[in-house]
């Protein structure tokens, strides 16, 4: 083998092994969250993103296309719809449930099941709750992405007390991977978007109230009324 076949050869290795190393540095970026009130008995975190599209489709689905992380966040409480019967919403999200699970494996991701498409690279998992009738479908290439994010999904049950030490919330969770949250408080129809304002209140359709979380844990309203709440995992 001449010189030449030698360099080119080694040039040939050199390039594959920064691209090796680049495709790691740009996957393994360190990823700023925020947390995202979904609605009143339900928050996420998210990636910090300027490019993030909200839409609804169907009655009350809404759809959150996060294009710089090609993410994708579809959700929709049916509480309302059960108790007036009406089910098209819930009939579409689970059909399009099933056509992600669709030439897709099946696999744990702490401890929810997870369908990974090799074809598209896309993993998708279906998170809902009992008690609060949250449901969401996330959709992501990015595996490091989707197991923060389940990792972070907190289920909100919330009465309201005049004093912190008058709180009272139980929770329990099955082994379906089905968080199971419950308390006397009421339902909420309200699904729509919670936004924080510059003050850090958010507006919780629950109890119709603005809140925001203290350093202790504990949510409190404008009026100093307070909530306590339970992260479910």
């Amino acid at each position: 083998m001449d010189d030449k076949k030698i360099i080119y050869i080694l040039v040939v290795i050199i390039i594959i092994l920064i691209s090796i190393i680049g495709v790691y540095f740009f996957s393994n970026l360190e990823i700023d969250y925020k947390e995202f009130h979904l609605n009143s008995t339900c928050s996420i975190d998210v990636p910090i993103s300027n490019n993030i599209a909200n839409k609804t489709i169907g009655q009350n689905i809404t759809v959150l296309n996060d294009t710089k992380y090609d993410l994708t966040i579809i959700y929709y409480n049916n509480y309302s719809d059960i108790l007036s019967s009406n089910l098209k919403d819930s009939i579409q999200l689970a059909a399009m449930k099933d056509s992600y699970k669709v030439n897709s494996e099946q696999m744990t991701l702490v401890n929810e099941t997870v369908w990974f498409n090799k074809n598209t690279g896309y993993y998708m998992t279906f998170l809902s709750n009992n008690a609060t009738y949250d449901n969401m479908i996330i959709i992501t290439k990015n595996k490091n992405i989707l197991e923060h994010m389940i990792n972070s999904i907190k289920y909100v049950s919330i009465n309201i007390t005049n004093s912190t030490n008058d709180s009272i919330v139980s929770s329990n969770s099955d082994n379906t991977g089905n968080h199971d949250y419950s308390s006397s408080s009421s339902q909420s129809n309200d699904k729509s978007s919670s936004v924080d304002s510059d003050d850090g209140y958010h507006y919780a359709g629950q109890f119709e109230a603005e809140v925001k979380k203290r350093s202790d844990g504990i949510y409190e309203d404008r009026e100093g009324n307070t909530y306590d709440i339970r992260h479910m995992r």
